[in-house]
C-alpha cells in the first residue's frame, strides 16, 4: 500500500441532479460518491489502483495531524457491513460518528 503524506481537500464534484432521498440505498450511494469516500477507504495496489473486491474495506494508510501533536499515520476504517466494518452500527450511531467534531 502506498502511504499518503498528507490529506488534501478534494474539489467538489460537478453539479449533479438532486438525489432521490426516498430510496436510502440510492441516497447513500450518492453521498458516498459526492464525499469521495472510496478515495481513502478503498485499498490500492502499488500502482495506486483500487484493489478489486475491496471497495470501501479500509486499511489505507493516512498521515495527518490527527492529534495536534504532529503527523501520525492511521489506517482508514472498513465501511462495509462486514463484522470488521460497520456491522455493529445502527443509523443513529453512524450519523453521530460522522458528525463528531474534534
Amino acid at each position: 500500500m502506498q502511504v499518503r503524506n498528507t490529506l488534501q481537500p478534494l474539489p467538489p464534484p460537478d453539479r449533479v441532479a438532486e438525489p432521490d432521498k426516498s430510496n436510502p440505498v440510492k441516497y447513500g450511494e450518492y453521498l458516498v460518491n459526492a464525499g469521495h469516500c472510496n478515495d481513502c477507504h478503498t485499498p490500492t495496489d502499488e500502482h495506486n489502483q483500487p484493489i478489486p473486491d475491496m471497495y470501501l474495506s479500509g486499511g489505507e494508510p493516512l498521515t495527518g495531524p490527527w492529534t495536534g501533536k504532529g503527523p501520525i499515520t492511521v489506517s482508514s476504517l472498513n465501511l462495509t457491513p462486514d463484522p470488521s466494518g460497520l456491522a455493529y452500527m445502527n443509523e443513529a450511531l453512524f450519523i453521530k460518528t460522522l458528525r463528531v467534531v474534534p
